[in-house]
């Protein structure tokens, strides 16, 4: 069994969510909290209901606690609300949503170093993400320190959390300070304006825009132990099938794990993990901003599904 407690982000997708409850059932936590929003309609309401149904199948000894939402708070609103109330209550938690498919190797790792690091403040979040891809033979030891934060299967502790800022106020000094390069410096400011803003509905950027302002090191492991099975037209904000980040491999980690000797941020495997995505989102990034300003992009969006399926 688990001691570290899980949180389980829900909503609509019973497919994908049965499919990560069965990894959480494997590893038998003993808390989890199941944080689910609100239909907006009708039809929506039936998918909920269902969704929700999947966590009744807990058959283990297990404190489960919901926190469901009547009315529809979007993603941004229900994850933050929620993660709230999760932190309320635990010092540390592992959060998955209902697209992350996690390895089984993510739950100890992410456990033994929530342990490992709890009284290192520098230290905010430990990932289950590496988009290294192809990469992966750059990192020596068994995870590595960067500045970047990836959501897809994570765990933090309540001093990380209760750093989190709902309404952002943007400081051009942050972004000097963590970004180099003149292409970062725009393309992040871009995206920090656009969430500040409300056009951008989410609550990552936020997160990650508040650990760079209090100088945070993520940890990332060597290999990636989350699937993202979510990405496609039933998506909140991974919406394209053929997105480089869609189904990728989820790899298992070896343990005993394999400690860096110092903590130190690894610039080279930020530089490969960035560069790829950077080069395809700075386009991608700027033509939905201009569709958004015109009232297209969500048309087109509907336009081009219809033409796919």
């Amino acid at each position: 069994m688990l001691d570290t407690p899980i949180a389980f982000i829900i909503f609509k997708r019973p497919d994908t969510t049965e499919k990560v409850f069965n990894e959480i059932r494997k590893i038998k936590p003993k808390k989890l909290f199941v944080i689910a929003d609100g239909p907006r309609n009708e039809k929506e309401r039936i998918k909920c209901e269902k969704t929700r149904g999947i966590v009744n199948k807990v058959d283990w000894d297990c404190q489960v606690y919901k926190n469901y939402s009547d009315v529809n708070l979007g993603v941004r609103e229900r994850v933050i609300t929620g993660l709230n109330w999760v932190f309320e209550k635990v010092e540390k938690c592992i959060i998955l949503e209902d697209d992350c498919l996690p390895d089984q190797s993510f739950f100890p790792f992410c456990e033994e170093l929530l342990n490992k690091y709890e009284n290192n403040k520098d230290i905010m979040i430990i990932s289950g993400n590496n988009h290294l891809r192809e990469k992966e033979d750059v990192i020596k030891d068994s995870y590595y320190f960067s500045k970047f934060v990836y959501i897809w299967g994570w765990a933090t502790w309540r001093r990380t959390w209760n750093l989190m800022e709902n309404n952002l106020a943007i400081d051009n000094n942050v972004i000097k300070n963590n970004f180099k390069t003149f292409k970062e410096r725009i393309y992040w400011k871009h995206v920090f304006l656009e969430t500040e803003k409300g056009f951008i509905k989410s609550w990552a950027y936020s997160f990650f825009y508040c650990l760079l302002k209090n100088n945070g090191i993520s940890i990332c492991p060597r290999v990636n132990l989350i699937s993202n099975i979510g990405f496609g037209n039933d998506s909140t904000n991974t919406a394209s099938f053929n997105d480089v980040y869609s189904l990728k491999h989820k790899d298992k980690i070896n343990f005993p794990l394999r400690h860096p000797n110092e903590i130190k941020m690894n610039v080279q495997a930020d530089i490969i993990s960035q560069k790829k995505a950077n080069n395809m989102s700075l386009f991608r990034l700027y033509s939905k901003y201009f569709l958004r300003r015109l009232g297209l992009f969500k048309f087109i969006r509907k336009i081009y599904y219809k033409a796919i399926n």
